[in-house]
């Protein structure tokens, strides 16, 4: 059974984020994972659907399954026990969790300390699907006085039992109402012109994180604008390989920044121009070597155009982009398909004490935004 849940992306303080390689059990199959230095008591690493991961600098530990109860108490109104393996209905006598290998968005998951090879057990809540991999929102992980975020682990996987909600009566299970989502304040302004539906007409919300998928249909859009002609296929990234745009057909994985780098520079090249690639754009980021060979030259060519750029120093290459970030970045090759080279200013030094001053005297989330607002308009 489906039921709708929103899905929504890491609050502002992921501005500070930098994707980093940790050591990691083999049973747990962790992928990638941005983590975030925790400055202070309370502090946000995410959020889904308005509900906080939260993590102390250094007051007591808030802990993985706290998490997985507050979600489910703030989003359905459910008091719920988790207790290694069993997660209990407290004040529902209709809606209960049974077992399933299709977790979707929202839906629980327990580790074993045994299943998952380490030696403790974990619980965490799914964030975003994709075709061999999931993407957790989870408390209580954390590495080096950083919080992790976003942590992508391959599925199906043995470390993991996932859980869903259901209704004896078979009833829809409704979250409580929830405020309107609303765009990031960078990215309004490229997502309220109607002529522009084509393009940011997305699903899941701006703040969902975006698929392949998507991210193909809205560049398939912006070829369609420029005259180019597109093939009739079932599936945007299917027309897209045969454009030439991307290589895998698989539109079900969420999109990371490098792979997002590659198809624009690709679509920019369909209809425009595009500066070239450099040393010194690369140069900017202290994660230039993390960035996968085959993305080097698109990553460059972006940064050296100012389409994309990083934050506290650091590319992110598989760090994910939301549906928001992805129009935006798409809409400005629509209006401009030659960028021009930018100067390239400022050394990754000053940028972090940038970042870290910012932080440090307005609230996180309007820092976040202020330093995406600075990145696209750059």
């Amino acid at each position: 059974m489906q039921f709708p849940k929103r899905i929504a992306s890491a609050v502002g303080c992921l501005a500070l984020t930098a994707a980093l390689a940790v050591p990691v059990s083999a049973a747990e199959g962790t992928r990638a994972c941005t983590y975030v230095p925790i400055t202070q008591d309370g502090f946000v690493a995410a959020a889904l659907d308005g509900v906080e991961a939260r993590y102390n600098l250094s007051g007591p530990t808030l802990y993985c399954v706290e998490l997985v109860e507050r979600y489910y108490q703030e989003v359905y109104g459910l008091t719920l026990r988790c207790d290694e393996g069993q997660v209990t209905v407290l004040n529902s006598d209709d809606l209960y969790f049974e077992p399933t290998d299709d977790p979707q968005p929202g839906d629980i998951l327990f580790g074993s300390a045994a299943a998952r090879g380490s030696g403790y057990s974990h619980w965490a809540l799914v964030r975003a699907r994709g075709g061999d991999s999931l993407t957790l929102f989870e408390q209580n992980w954390s590495w080096n006085g950083q919080a992790g975020a976003d942590r992508v682990i391959d599925f199906p996987t043995d470390a993991y039992q996932a859980y869903t909600l259901k209704s004896r009566s078979g009833a829809v299970i409704q979250p409580r109402s929830q405020a309107p989502e609303t765009p990031s304040a960078w990215a309004e302004p490229y997502l309220q012109t109607p002529a522009r539906n084509g393009i940011a007409q997305l699903t899941g919300g701006n703040q969902a994180a975006v698929t392949r998928e998507t991210f193909c249909a809205m560049a398939l859009s912006v070829l369609t604008r420029h005259g180019v002609t597109v093939p009739e296929t079932a599936a945007a990234c299917a027309a897209a390989a045969q454009l030439g745009l991307v290589s895998s057909q698989d539109g079900a994985q969420l999109l990371t920044r490098q792979e997002a780098a590659v198809i624009t520079a690709r679509l920019i090249t369909r209809i425009g121009t595009l500066p070239q690639a450099s040393a010194e754009a690369l140069s900017l980021y202290r994660d230039a070597a993390s960035i996968a060979d085959w993305a080097q030259d698109a990553a460059a060519s972006l940064t050296a155009c100012g389409l994309m750029g990083g934050t506290a120093g650091s590319f992110q290459p598989l760090a994910g982009l939301t549906c928001g970030e992805a129009a935006a970045l798409l809409l400005q090759v629509d209006e401009n398909p030659k960028p021009a080279a930018v100067q390239l200013t400022g050394s990754i030094e000053a940028r972090l004490d940038e970042a870290l001053a910012c932080t440090a005297g307005i609230a996180a989330a309007r820092c976040a935004e202020a330093l995406l607002q600075s990145r696209i308009a750059r």
